[in-house]
């Protein structure tokens, strides 16, 4: 590994060698020079990656891009089948998918094995730490534009490397070496680039359901979808209660990881009452799965019927889900989520969701927090 030998070069955002803190895991790099997540108030630009010949475009970045986008991820592969790529989804910013289970699935009878790639990009936040696999054995490259940190193996090889306030990534379940890995990095266009927007619709559809015990699949269940991805507006603006419901106070940063930015903490914000009750509210732009977390931040959503419900004329879907009650709706130009843990009725959770109005965003703390009562 070379090491930079100025204190010049030493204040570059930069990838360095990490002490791991698992033991089963293998090597760690962490960003250091990076900025502080509460600074980050603004979208991440979208860059572009254009692959090698031969590879199809599975999940485009630049539609779901928009004013809340703190991730972007494309997929490619050389051998597009439906049949196999119904279950890649696009996921909700807030939740990071990497896509692993499809980067690196195996590839089942009847199915003609194809190469797969993921280009990945994240704010590089100060402390943000990428961990290898065990055996892997991670080379850091020297160029003019600073450090590139890969590991390679027969089925995979992932590469990791720093541009301007992003920290990028390139994954594909082949072997590159490293020529191939220089240039697969020359093929990325920071020039940002322009969303594509579309109207906001939420829907439902089937999906294949899996066993979490067994890895099995066992019939269908019903899912809940937002599409579309609408313009937001500018300055930012997001829903919030004019006045919060009676007892309730927001609970700073829970659930939330260390490296979360400010703009994350503010379309996400768990509140909680003396009672115990917890209301947790989640607003996205669009392009993805509704009831998809718990307080937890665990998935668990397998066969539960939702309802459409209306909130201030707007379509929306309502559930139960055990002692959870959810509540999706869509807005101006945003979807909001409201789970509520707790003795709640549809009618009063309802009404709670009606009670929110759009506020322009007020960066005046590590979140945003709604006026209490």
């Amino acid at each position: 590994l070379n090491r930079p030998e100025t204190d010049q070069e030493d204040s570059r955002v930069r990838l360095v060698e990490a002490v791991s803190v698992d033991s089963d895991a293998g090597a760690s790099y962490q960003v250091s020079g990076g900025r502080a997540g509460e600074e980050i108030q603004s979208a991440l630009p979208c860059y572009s990656f254009t692959p090698p010949e031969g590879y199809i475009t599975v999940l485009d970045a630049a539609q779901s891009a928009n004013a809340l986008s703190t991730y972007h991820v494309d997929l490619y592969t050389t051998n597009y089948d439906s049949d196999f790529c119904w279950y890649v989804p696009v996921d909700k910013n807030n939740f990071h998918s990497d896509y692993s289970d499809w980067l690196y699935e195996s590839f089942g009878p009847g199915q003609e094995p194809e190469d797969r790639l993921r280009f990945s990009q994240e704010y590089a936040v100060e402390g943000k730490r990428i961990t290898f696999s065990r055996d892997a054995v991670p080379y850091c490259l020297r160029t003019s534009d600073g450090e590139i940190v890969y590991a390679a193996d027969a089925g995979s090889t992932e590469i990791y490397w720093i541009a301007g306030d992003s920290l990028l990534s390139l994954s594909t379940n082949q072997y590159l070496d490293q020529q191939e890995v220089l240039d697969w990095v020359s093929r990325v266009d920071t020039t940002p680039r322009t969303p594509e927007y579309s109207p906001l619709t939420l829907g439902r559809n089937e999906q294949m359901a899996q066993n979490p015990n067994t890895e099995d699949f066992e019939g269908y269940v019903e899912i809940y979808r937002a599409q579309g991805n609408s313009q937001l507006s500018d300055p930012l603006s997001l829903y919030a209660f004019s006045n919060l419901p009676e007892g309730f106070q927001p609970v700073t940063n829970q659930n939330l990881d260390y490296t979360a930015t400010a703009l994350e903490c503010s379309k996400d914000t768990l509140y909680r009452n003396e009672d115990g009750d917890r209301l947790r509210v989640y607003q996205h732009a669009g392009n993805g799965e509704l009831f998809h977390f718990d307080f937890n931040n665990t998935y668990q959503w397998y066969d539960v019927l939702a309802e459409e419900v209306t909130v201030n004329g707007n379509p929306g879907y309502y559930c139960v889900d055990g002692i959870d009650s959810m509540l999706a709706f869509a807005g101006d130009g945003l979807v909001v989520e409201l789970e509520y843990r707790g003795d709640i009725t549809k009618e009063e959770l309802i009404a709670l969701a009606e009670s929110m109005v759009l506020q322009e965003v007020q960066w005046e703390s590590e979140t945003f927090s709604a006026p209490q009562s």
